[in-house]
């Protein structure tokens, strides 16, 4: 697989370094002498962690938009990864509405919950199973932080982790001002779901 943003990826992290005060964290081998198999894997990419207000915060590049997906073989999509650590005692992902998610539903393949807010519920695809999930989603600042994050593909909330993804486009999506706003906007996000006031 050919990496498109490898080097711009590379630029990034080494201007995100003394902004944040973070550390890079690269792949134990260099890629030539990894595995080709493991060479196109994008775990050979190096990674961002950083600590933003009491966050241990992570950023990646994957091929994948969210952890419920599977990569396309030959498919050359690229995403930024950002994800903050917490206490979150519950899991949703919000994605965008979209011809597949109307398809599932339709065919019972899964199940969408919606909020009972109209126009969010139009724009996103939300899938959660608890009622603390629910209870989150339903409330509006958590909607207000989710908007806040646009644009993105995906927004999932694990019990201990909150993630956003972004696809990259264009360089513009790898200047170090994103990558703060969006680990800004995901730090009121974990810091909201955190806090119970959800």
């Amino acid at each position: 697989m050919h990496k498109l943003w490898k080097r711009e990826f590379d630029r990034l992290l080494a201007e995100l370094q003394p902004l944040l005060g973070g550390t890079i964290i690269t792949p134990k081998l260099p890629d030539r002498h990894l595995p080709r198999a493991i060479q196109s894997s994008y775990w050979a990419y190096p990674r961002f962690v950083a600590h933003i207000d009491n966050h241990h915060a992570e950023l990646t590049i994957s091929e994948v938009a969210s952890s419920r997906e599977t990569a396309v073989i030959g498919a050359e999509d690229e995403y930024l990864r950002y994800s903050v650590m917490g206490e979150f005692g519950t899991k949703f992902a919000v994605t965008h509405e979209g011809i597949l998610s109307r398809m599932k539903e339709f065919l019972k393949l899964d199940f969408e919950f919606h909020t009972g807010h109209q126009v969010f519920d139009d724009k996103y695809y939300l899938s959660a199973i608890s009622e603390v999930a629910k209870a989150a989603l339903r409330n509006h600042d958590v909607q207000q932080c989710i908007i806040a994050l646009e644009p993105f593909d995906a927004v999932e909330i694990r019990e201990r982790s909150a993630a956003v993804s972004r696809g990259v486009k264009s360089e513009d999506d790898l200047l170090p001002e994103a990558v703060q706003q969006t680990f800004a906007g995901l730090v009121r996000l974990a810091d909201l779901l955190s806090q119970g006031s959800a």
